[in-house]
């Protein structure tokens, strides 16, 4: 496929204009929460994890005796309470898997919901929630299959990452441990990097092509792949600028948080409130993405066709 004759551009103006369009011109209150209900579905299952690791150095020396013991113990107990722990631990991870499963089934609706209030500026959920029933069951076995897939590949980097930990504390500090863990992390940063750019590409391009044609994700993915491999360069820069975006929300609206004296934290902490309060910036990045799609043709542009693409349908 040969790459259509632009003029490559990061449409930031273009988005930003029609931020202001449908949020402020004019400012309607109601539309905002019937819009940010659309967002705060979409944004369900993307909720980052936060590990905290608090290593407690014994000021006379750990030795790798007392983390055999500690081990050992922790497998007597587990032995000992079988009976319980196991059903109990399965409970668990059934609730967990049933929840995960649920919020990504809505987060999948959600975005269908978010693109079409967009491209139409009109805070709608009935109608989109029904007419992109296919689609958006689509993306969520789509996602599904993503999720596990990507959770295997860039978790496979950290069992020898575990091993040399491991010899480190058992046998104390060796090179070749080191080397192993280094790696270990080189590779682990590779394949995250890797499985986020292919959820951008989800996110920003394929979505969008769903809604437009009403297609499956498989589907969606053949019509744009022709597109990533006649620039792929174009596309990994799209994908750094977000990065770079979402680094400068995240400063930004930590500024705000302390700025407040944490009133703003103890909004964007309550569920949907936090999502209407952050709206501007959710239908920025969501027309940012749709602006840069729409550059490459006619084929590509998932707005409706009117005169003036600012000028959006009320219908």
């Amino acid at each position: 496929m040969d790459g259509p004759k632009i003029q490559y551009a990061l449409p930031t103006s273009n988005a930003w204009e029609r931020m202001r369009t449908i949020l402020f011109r004019p400012f309607d209150i109601a539309k905002w929460f019937l819009l940010g209900f659309s967002v705060w579905l979409a944004s369900l299952a993307e909720g980052g994890a936060s590990f905290n690791s608090n290593i407690n150095v014994d000021p006379e020396g750990a030795s790798g005796r007392d983390f055999r013991e500690f081990f050992e113990e922790g497998g007597e107990y587990i032995s000992a309470n079988l009976a319980w722990l196991l059903p109990l631990t399965l409970i668990v991870l059934a609730i967990i898997i049933a929840l995960f499963l649920l919020t990504l089934w809505l987060s999948s609706r959600g975005k269908m919901m978010f693109i079409d209030n967009l491209v139409y500026n009109r805070a709608l959920v009935s109608y989109p929630w029904k007419q992109f029933k296919e689609p958006a069951n689509s993306l969520f076995k789509w996602r599904i299959g993503f999720s596990i897939i990507s959770f295997i590949v860039v978790i496979l980097p950290l069992i020898p990452a575990g091993w040399a930990i491991f010899q480190m504390i058992e046998v104390g500090f060796e090179t070749k441990s080191l080397t192993i863990l280094i790696i270990s992390f080189l590779v682990f940063f590779m394949l995250a990097l890797v499985s986020g750019y292919i959820g951008i590409l989800l996110e920003d391009f394929i979505t969008p092509l769903m809604h437009k044609y009403s297609l499956k994700t498989t589907e969606a993915w053949r019509r744009f792949l022709p597109l990533h491999r006649a620039m792929p360069g174009k596309f990994v820069l799209y994908f750094l600028w977000r990065l770079l975006l979402g680094l400068a929300a995240g400063i930004a609206i930590l500024t705000l948080c302390l700025a407040t004296c944490c009133i703003g934290l103890i909004l964007l902490c309550i569920p949907y409130i936090g999502v209407v309060v952050l709206l501007p910036l959710s239908v920025f990045i969501r027309s940012l993405s749709l602006e840069f799609l729409r550059q490459f043709g006619e084929e590509f542009d998932v707005f409706p066709e009117i005169e003036d693409p600012l000028q959006l349908s009320q219908s």
